[in-house]
């Protein structure tokens, strides 16, 4: 881990007109802006990154979804806000904007801070600004993720977005043959039913999160008769729970539809 001088003498060696690094900034930036950012830059931690996800272990921190914010405000920077009506500014956070998260958030779920900030910003270009100060937001973000119909523009809220992906996850895991689904059924259910599966300490935050989001989704689920991949005992067929729970202990329990 380098000390605050080895990094000051690495970022002072750097060309100041040197191309732009992935974050959009090049040497000029952080030479002038040392004194502001050099402890930040101390504490970053950035973990591996592969397409576009970051890779970590343990609970998601602010500092890694970092890149995700910078590449918002990349793209506001390059717009003429005051050229632009509120229905081109509403065109753009919808196709633009809002499309920027969405391969991230359908495999992790970042810290509640990181998509406030988002929205704020996605809030902030889209109600403008007058004399360097933000203009007052007339309507709730809320608000305006409702439809049309509902009396919102159809903007979308990121925590549901997230919501939704969890819940697919769990779709996924009980409706599809996956290498991951089976890695978790492996490792959680050898023992027991996914549906009859409770939380322990010790498990992982994905597993987690399919385990409180599991109820939500398995009144939704459909089957299939006739393929042999269901459980008769286990499935919910009538919405009140799966039999399992009012059988006896003497009932074969495997039986598959």
């Amino acid at each position: 881990m380098p000390n605050l001088e080895e990094l000051k003498k690495v970022i002072f060696s750097m060309n100041p007109n040197s191309a732009a690094g992935p974050d959009g900034m090049n040497g000029y930036f952080f030479q002038k802006c040392w004194n502001i950012i050099k402890h930040d830059l101390l504490d970053k931690d950035d973990p591996l990154t592969y397409l576009g996800c970051p890779l970590f272990v343990g609970r998601p921190r602010i500092i890694y979804f970092s890149d995700l914010i910078n590449k918002v405000l990349c793209k506001i920077t390059g717009w003429q806000t005051r050229l632009l009506s509120y229905g081109g500014r509403a065109i753009l956070v919808k196709h633009v904007l809002q499309s920027l998260p969405i391969h991230l958030l359908s495999v992790v779920t970042p810290h509640v801070t990181v998509l406030k900030q988002v929205q704020s910003i996605m809030a902030d270009f889209f109600w403008g600004w007058m004399n360097e100060r933000k203009k007052y937001h007339c309507v709730s973000w809320k608000t305006l993720s409702f439809t049309y119909d509902e009396g919102g523009i159809g903007m979308i809220n990121l925590k549901d977005v997230c919501k939704a992906f969890q819940y697919k996850q769990w779709w996924c895991f009980r409706s599809k043959q996956t290498l991951w689904g089976d890695f978790f059924k492996a490792k959680y259910c050898q023992r027991s039913n996914p549906i009859s599966k409770k939380r322990d300490t010790g498990e992982s935050l994905t597993w987690k999160h399919l385990m409180h989001n599991k109820h939500m989704v398995e009144d939704h689920i459909l089957w299939k008769l006739n393929s042999g991949n269901y459980s008769f005992w286990w499935d919910n067929w009538l919405g009140v729970g799966p039999f399992a729970q009012f059988s006896s202990d003497s009932i074969d329990l495997t039986i598959s539809l």
